[in-house]
């Protein structure tokens, strides 16, 4: 099967204060541990954002075409510029994401589906993700809407949600502060 796998980095990083994606983590810059992550799985990686400091990873950096209404936006922006219909999606915060929870997420996955994890089958993670160009129209609906919310395309879909093991949760972590990262740099995973 030909993945792409998507990196969102496009934030403005606002409670962090700088660029969280270039910030170190166990060694490597955040977003380097996604990337990574992704080119295990998929043929191609691009990154959501256009960055300056993005072009030193050498794969495509792709711009926000709806901005400032967060990861939405970097989706359906990154899912027009994909050659592949299947992507995988990450975000540049979540540095714990295992290969195996990558890896559980394409087998579950069925064509035309958003796949997803969710925790007590009520709580929807968004990222990581499969997300297919077919999802396109659904997900621009939902901006045109005004909603920019994920989990309202993902409930729309009806979309395959993946049950999160207890030890996953904190895999889920995403860093969105200095404090954050600084407890999330001593977990071992």
């Amino acid at each position: 099967m030909n993945i792409t796998g998507i990196v969102l980095a496009g934030g403005r990083s606002v409670r962090f204060g700088s660029n969280k994606a270039i910030s170190m983590f166990q060694n490597k810059t955040m977003i380097k541990h996604s990337i990574d992550l992704l080119a295990k799985f998929c043929d191609q990686v691009i990154i959501s954002g256009d960055k300056e400091e993005y072009v030193r990873y050498g794969y495509p950096c792709i711009p926000d075409k709806y901005e400032n209404i967060g990861p939405l936006g970097g989706v359906c922006s990154s899912l027009e510029a994909s050659p592949t219909d299947v992507n995988v999606v990450v975000t540049c915060d979540m540095p714990l994401v295992t290969e195996e929870m990558i890896r559980k997420l394409l087998e579950a996955h069925q064509s035309g589906k958003i796949t997803v994890f969710d925790r007590d089958n009520n709580d929807i993670y968004p990222f990581p993700g499969i997300y297919e160009k077919t999802h396109l129209p659904l997900l621009t609906d939902i901006i045109h809407s005004g909603k920019y919310q994920i989990r309202e395309a993902i409930n729309r879909n009806e979309g395959i949600r993946v049950p999160l093991e207890s030890d996953e949760v904190i895999c889920m972590s995403n860093v969105n502060t200095n404090d954050e990262l600084l407890s999330l740099e001593k977990c071992k995973i």
